[in-house]
């Protein structure tokens, strides 16, 4: 049964001739002089680019990429849009995704072209993987591409789930090379005489056909299979169906190595701090003690603008990466997050910090951690709640949660994730006294990212916590501890636990929280 449907784009899904030949008559004009009839030049649509510039023209292999070099100039902004989708394209890709199956995208062309013609004709959605060509001129030959496929999958022991749709003899060859199935279809620039020497297992004059081909098989294949599973609509407990088959190394590397790296700015920082405390000679060492208290927090908080710069950036690439995968949208939720959403959370969070730290306040505080809470009184309040309340949880939210927990999030289920994320962010915090709550605070705030989808959600709730601490530390010592403190901690707390309910039930047959 094929459940993994591999679409040629190129006289497939759309009809980009004229974009092509008109680029490729330009190219040729430019490099070698040749005014090309574009009627001749229809066989350059499908092959790839390089070889066929070099068979038609009898180039080199230095004028071939120059060929290519000058048809990019004008199919980056003109060529590219002189296209269109066949018509009953988007009703065949809709309704093979709504039947269960896997859809993507297997071309010549250069990825980045592929991705931006799906995107202009609106049916990027459908697939849940994009792989063509790469820039400089590697994995043009289709079975090349294939491969690369199957094991970005997974399915390189079940190549008989999959298929290539594809309208020309190089698709149907490049499937057999590859192991998989394969439907020539007549309606692109492959003749049916062409298609027929290839040998596909059939051919389809309109993409009805193929739908009724490939629904057919699909649903006889399914009635054998009864418990299978598809994959449309995402669950509050799924893992990511493509990214989760790198190995288990890698993935544990992936997710370890941003935290490391975050502890190497610590030490850099904190060597650099002690350098400059050293060379300040003829000062005590009470007074170097005084010195590098007060620049504790400042320097915390450049450490937490560094991470947020290199996390942004690394975050940034994985989006890139799940995109490419399909996979972007798939595990968080897409809750709407407004004001009073932002209200809901920081009181979720404060009552489940102020709870943790009931427990944690058995623990003896640290000189170290003392040192620190000491250094605030040195700096304007408006400073500290900058440095605490705004940068610290902007560089946390996104190394643990963008980087540390979503990378989780593709191998493992949300309780897991998001118990391993918060486990990370207690460990890095360095104390038992910070580390506690700390732990107990990650959890909640993955998944609170996770409900909404978005890291403003853990952000403010992130915020709110800190704010809420530093108003405490700001309290006299008496105030802080009295019955009134205590009466507003303990309301706000139960204000927490109906926010709890409010926020992830209201929607229960959704999100299954």
């Amino acid at each position: 049964m094929w459940n993994t449907i591999l679409f040629d784009l190129d006289g497939t899904l759309t009809d980009s001739g004229e974009g092509i030949t008109r680029c490729v008559q330009y190219a040729l004009k430019k490099v070698k002089g040749i005014d090309a009839n574009l009627l001749d030049l229809r066989r350059f649509v499908g092959p790839p680019l390089k070889e066929e510039f070099i068979k038609y023209a009898h180039l080199t292999e230095e004028e071939g990429d120059l060929c290519v070099s000058a048809y990019r100039e004008r199919y980056d902004s003109i060529g590219i849009y002189e296209n269109r989708i066949y018509a009953g394209i988007r009703t065949l890709l809709k309704e093979l995704k709504e039947e269960g199956m896997h859809l993507v995208l297997s071309s010549s062309k250069p990825t980045a072209y592929c991705m931006r013609i799906l995107k202009y004709f609106d049916i990027y959605r459908y697939f849940d993987l994009v792989m063509g060509s790469q820039m400089d001129g590697r994995r043009t030959d289709k079975a090349e591409v294939i491969e690369e496929i199957l094991d970005r999958l997974g399915m390189k022991d079940r190549r008989q789930e999959a298929v290539l749709v594809g309208d020309r003899n190089y698709d149907v060859v490049g499937a057999k090379k590859a192991g998989i199935g394969s439907i020539g279809v007549t309606y692109g620039y492959g003749s049916r005489e062409e298609l027929t020497k290839a040998w596909p297992d059939c051919i389809a004059d309109t993409p009805e056909e193929v739908r009724n081909v490939l629904i057919g098989q699909y649903r006889d294949g399914r009635q054998a299979e009864p418990s299978r599973k598809t994959l449309e609509q995402p669950s509050f407990y799924e893992v990511s169906p493509t990214l989760h088959m790198e190995s288990p190394g890698f993935a544990i590397w992936s997710v370890i190595w941003p935290p490391l790296l975050a502890l190497a700015i610590n030490l850099l920082l904190g060597a650099l701090l002690g350098t400059v405390m050293a060379a300040a000679g003829g000062a005590s060492a009470e007074e170097v003690r005084q010195q590098t208290i007060r620049l504790t927090l400042p320097l915390t908080a450049v450490m937490d603008f560094i991470y947020f710069v290199v996390m942004l950036i690394i975050f940034r690439d994985d989006e890139r990466r799940r995109t490419a995968y399909g996979e972007s949208d798939r595990l968080l939720q897409k809750k709407p997050f407004g004001i009073v959403a932002a209200v809901m959370v920081i009181c979720l969070t404060l009552g489940a910090e102020f709870l943790i730290s009931l427990l944690s306040s058995l623990i003896p505080s640290s000189s170290a951690y003392a040192d620190f809470v000491q250094s605030f009184g040195e700096w304007p309040f408006w400073a500290v709640f900058l440095m605490i309340a705004v940068i610290g949880p902007l560089g946390e939210e996104y190394l643990f949660r963008a980087v540390v927990f979503r990378r989780l999030r593709d191998h493992l289920s949300v309780w897991a994730a998001a118990a391993i994320s918060g486990a990370i962010f207690g460990i890095f915090h360095g104390n038992l006294e910070q580390g506690i709550p700390a732990a107990a605070l990650g959890f909640v705030l993955a998944l609170i990212y996770e409900h909404y989808g978005t890291l403003k959600a853990s952000f403010f709730a992130h915020l709110g916590v800190n704010s809420f601490a530093l108003i405490q530390q700001s309290l006299p010592e008496g105030e802080a501890t009295s019955f009134g403190m205590g009466l507003a901690v303990i309301c706000i707390s139960i204000l927490a636990v109906c926010a709890a309910v409010w926020i992830f039930y209201r929607d229960q047959k959704v999100n299954r929280i």
